[in-house]
């Protein structure tokens, strides 16, 4: 059952990797980066919503890894949708994996242009 339950996230997904929080905020940064050079050559709009999805999503896990506490990249991300007792994310992470979909279903249903 869905339900709300504030938690602060230090590590990746299910808590993984929570002593490495600054190496998540380095790859938050580089998927934002990567985003904006890529919206720039994007062409088609299909590819243009799954770009603008993720540097959005990444981007908000940027701010909380950068600016939240315990410290500059070592902050964590701010959860709160309760998926049962499975895990807690937060809209960002709903945003990441329906915007994976979306650009997997782009990339099989691709005629090479």
């Amino acid at each position: 059952m869905l339900g709300l339950q504030l938690a602060y996230n230090p590590g990746a997904a299910f808590s993984v990797g929570e002593g490495a929080t600054w190496v998540f905020a380095l790859l938050a940064v580089a998927a934002t980066v990567a985003a904006i050079v890529f919206a720039f050559r994007v062409r088609q709009p299909g590819w243009a919503i799954v770009t603008g999805a993720l540097g959005g999503a990444a981007s908000s896990h940027a701010g909380d890894r950068l600016f939240r506490q315990p410290g500059f990249a070592r902050g964590h991300v701010v959860d709160f949708l309760a998926y049962g007792d499975w895990f807690i994310g937060n809209l960002a992470d709903v945003v990441i994996v329906t915007a994976a979909i979306a650009g997997a279903v782009l990339m099989i249903r691709s005629d090479g242009n």
